[in-house]
C-alpha cells in the first residue's frame, strides 16, 4: 500500500479545536462574561480566537466589535494583526462601521495595497470621522507637513465628544503638544498638558513627564522638578521610565549644583547599580527579570509580550469568579495564549535584552560622567574667568554624533499609534558663572 508522504505531513500539522471549544454559541457566553468582568486581555484573545476558529458573520461581527470597542477604551498595544484576516461588510447601522472600515484600510495601506486601501476609505465620512482624521493628520506629519498635521489634529479634537471617546481626544491632544514641541513651541505644547492632559483622570504618567521637559526648555526649572515628583508619586505602571534621570541631570546641572547631582547619581545607583553590576560581571540577562521593565523604542514588541504575559497571569487568577459554565473554555483560552506568548518572548529576548542592557550601563556612565562635568565646571577656574561657554555634554545613548541626545517618548498601544519613537534636543551646559 502506497502512502502519500505529503499528505501524513499536511495531516501532522492541521490544529484540531477542543472538544469544549467546538460550539460558536460557548465562545459568545464567554466574550460576554469577561467584557462584564472587565478582562481586556482575555477578551482580545478570546476575539482573536473566534475570528480563527469560526466564520459566521455574527461570530465575525461579535469579535470585531469587541476588538474596537477595547481599543476605544485604551487596550495599551496594537490590535492591527487582527483586522487582517477577516472581511466583513459592517451593515451601516453598526456603531463600528467606520472604525472598521478605517483598520481595514490602515492594514492594506501597510500592505502596499493601495487600491484596497482606497476602497475602504472611501466608504469613510473623511471630513468628518475623527480616526480617520488622526490617520491622515500622522501621513502629513511623516511628510514633514507640519501645519496641515496640525490642522487636522485641531479639527479631529474639535470633533470628540463625549466620554466614551475619552481615550482618543487624549490620544490627539497627546500628539498635537508633541508636535508643538518639536518646533519649539513649548508654551502651547504646554498648555496641552496643564490645561486638558493632566486634568482628565486617569493620568498617564508619561504625560507629568512630557509636561516637564515643556517647563526645562521654558527655563520654569522649579515646576519641571514639581512634575516629576509627582509622575514619581502617582505612577504605579509596570514600566520603568529612565529618561526621569537624563531630565534632572540637565536641571541640576542649569543650576551647577553639585550636591542635588551626587543625590541623583545615589539614586540611580541605588535603584540599578545590583542590576548594572550583574550586566557587566557576564551574568545571564534572561536571570534579570528587572531589565525586562525597561523602556527603548527598538523594544517595543519585548515589551509587550512581557507585559502581556503579566497581565493575562493577573487576569486568569480571576478566571473563579466566572460563570461556572465558562470557567473550563476560559482556562483554556489563557493557558494557550501564554504559552503561545512565551515562545514569542524566547525568540525576542536575547536581542532585547542586550538593547536594554546596553542603554541601561551607557546612561548610568553619562549620568556618573554628568556628575563629574558638574564639579568640574563649578570650580573650575577656567570656567570662572573665561566667558567662552563650556561645550555641550552628551547626557543619553544612541546619538548620530556629540552634540545631541534622544528624548524616547514611547507611544505604544492603540490602533493610532504614530511612528514617531524619539525626539532630539541639544545640550547645553549654562552652570551660573
Amino acid at each position: 500500500m502506497l502512502v502519500c508522504v505529503p499528505a501524513l505531513a499536511a495531516q501532522k500539522w492541521v490544529g484540531q479545536i477542543p472538544k469544549l471549544a467546538e460550539k460558536v454559541e460557548s465562545w459568545h457566553e464567554l466574550l460576554s462574561a469577561l467584557r462584564e468582568a472587565h478582562l481586556p486581555f482575555g477578551s482580545l484573545v478570546a476575539s482573536g480566537d473566534i475570528l480563527n476558529f469560526f466564520g459566521d458573520l455574527p461570530s465575525k461581527e461579535l469579535a470585531y466589535a469587541t476588538i474596537i470597542s477595547l481599543i476605544d477604551e485604551g487596550y495599551p498595544f496594537s490590535a492591527r494583526p487582527l483586522f487582517i484576516p477577516g472581511d466583513i461588510e459592517p451593515g451601516k447601522d453598526a456603531s463600528y462601521r467606520q472604525s472598521y472600515l478605517l483598520y481595514k484600510g490602515i492594514v492594506n495601506a501597510d500592505k502596499k495595497m493601495d487600491k484596497w486601501a482606497e476602497h475602504y476609505f472611501s466608504k469613510l465620512d473623511q471630513e468628518n470621522f475623527p480616526k480617520y482624521l488622526f490617520y491622515l493628520a500622522s501621513e502629513h506629519y511623516r511628510k514633514g507637513e507640519d501645519a496641515k498635521a496640525i490642522e487636522l489634529l485641531r479639527k479631529a479634537l474639535s470633533l470628540t465628544k463625549g466620554a466614551e471617546n475619552a481615550v482618543f481626544a487624549k490620544k490627539v491632544a497627546r500628539n498635537l503638544a508633541r508636535i508643538y514641541y518639536e518646533l519649539t513651541q513649548y508654551e502651547k505644547s504646554y498648555e496641552i498638558y496643564e490645561s486638558f492632559l493632566l486634568k482628565t483622570n486617569p493620568i498617564n504618567p508619561g504625560d507629568w513627564l512630557e509636561g516637564a521637559w515643556n517647563l526645562y526648555r521654558l527655563r520654569r526649572y522649579p515646576e519641571a522638578l514639581g512634575y516629576l515628583y509627582n509622575m514619581e508619586a502617582k505612577s504605579s505602571g509596570p514600566n520603568v521610565l529612565l529618561e526621569k534621570y537624563v531630565l534632572r541631570a540637565l536641571i541640576y546641572r542649569e543650576y551647577c549644583s553639585v550636591e542635588s547631582t551626587k543625590a541623583l547619581i545615589d539614586s540611580f545607583t541605588q535603584d540599578f547599580g545590583r542590576l548594572i553590576n550583574s550586566i557587566k560581571t557576564g551574568e545571564p540577562l534572561n536571570r534579570l527579570p528587572e531589565l525586562g521593565k525597561l523602556e527603548h523604542p527598538q523594544t517595543l514588541n519585548y515589551r509587550q509580550v512581557i507585559q502581556t504575559l503579566d497581565e493575562l497571569a493577573r487576569e486568569s487568577q480571576l478566571i473563579p469568579q466566572l460563570p461556572s459554565k465558562v470557567q473550563p473554555l476560559a482556562r483554556y483560552v489563557y493557558s494557550s495564549e501564554i504559552e503561545h506568548l512565551k515562545n514569542d518572548k524566547q525568540l525576542l529576548e536575547e536581542n532585547s535584552l542586550e538593547i536594554l542592557a546596553r542603554h541601561l550601563v551607557i546612561l548610568g556612565e553619562s549620568l556618573n560622567f554628568s556628575g563629574f562635568n558638574v564639579a568640574l565646571e563649578k570650580y573650575s577656574p577656567e570656567r570662572v574667568f573665561s566667558e567662552q561657554a563650556a561645550a555641550p555634554v552628551v547626557l543619553i545613548d544612541e546619538t548620530e554624533d556629540n552634540q545631541k541626545f534622544r528624548l524616547h517618548w514611547i507611544q505604544t498601544g492603540d490602533f493610532w499609534r504614530d511612528e514617531r519613537l524619539y525626539y532630539r534636543g541639544l545640550l547645553e551646559n549654562r552652570c551660573d558663572k
